[in-house]
């Protein structure tokens, strides 16, 4: 989560609607969920049949989302609605109305603004950071399935998917250079000893 402008906390996941009652309990009115804008393209391709019609959905959805300096576009709703308008119902792989309400809803969101940061490029010392993805959390949750065999507690889950994202971070800075690799590091060793 990153501060905002307004000094409101801004927590950037994969559905809004999900995450919007557990970001206002924990921060209140200055915290804000929002839309990340990988997963509503996600939702729509996953449905598509073709690989070359998901790819060009893909295309045309980037192409509707953001701008020529990949900034979110502020009147994203209606060329998100044009560039779906082009698919069949015969090019889907799910019921006309689940494809209906997947549309409906993503469409309510971009209109309600939950898609819109007025700042969605992070700036350090290394560069800038465009919002993409969660997708890096996405797999080292199923990563965690394969490692245990059974249910933990949220605050084991969350020792655990730290050392994933330190692991993560690591192998980063060590392909770009700011900081030494670590080969010989088992980070599998170090999830199970978190267990105990």
């Amino acid at each position: 989560m990153k501060p905002n402008v307004d000094g409101t906390r801004v927590c950037v996941c994969e559905n809004s609607n999900v995450d919007r009652n557990l970001v206002q309990k924990v921060f209140g009115e200055a915290g804000a969920a929002k839309q990340d804008s990988f997963h509503v393209i996600q939702r729509f391709t996953e449905k598509v049949k073709e690989p070359a019609k998901r790819k060009w959905l893909t295309g045309e959805l980037s192409a509707a989302i953001y701008d020529i300096e990949h900034n979110l576009r502020g009147d994203m709703e209606a060329i998100v609605q044009k560039a779906l308008a082009s698919i069949a119902q015969s090019s889907v792989n799910v019921k006309e109305s689940e494809w209906k309400r997947c549309i409906a809803s993503n469409l309510e969101q971009i209109w309600s603004g939950d898609m819109y940061l007025s700042d969605n490029q992070y700036v350090d010392e290394s560069g800038s950071t465009r919002i993409v993805s969660t997708s890096q959390l996405e797999a080292t949750h199923s990563k965690l399935r394969k490692l245990l065999d059974r249910v933990m507690s949220v605050q084991v889950g969350l020792r655990i998917l730290d050392i994933f994202i330190l692991q993560h971070n690591l192998k980063t800075g060590a392909r770009h250079h700011r900081n030494p690799a670590y080969p010989s590091s088992d980070f599998m060793t170090v999830c199970q000893s978190a267990l105990l």
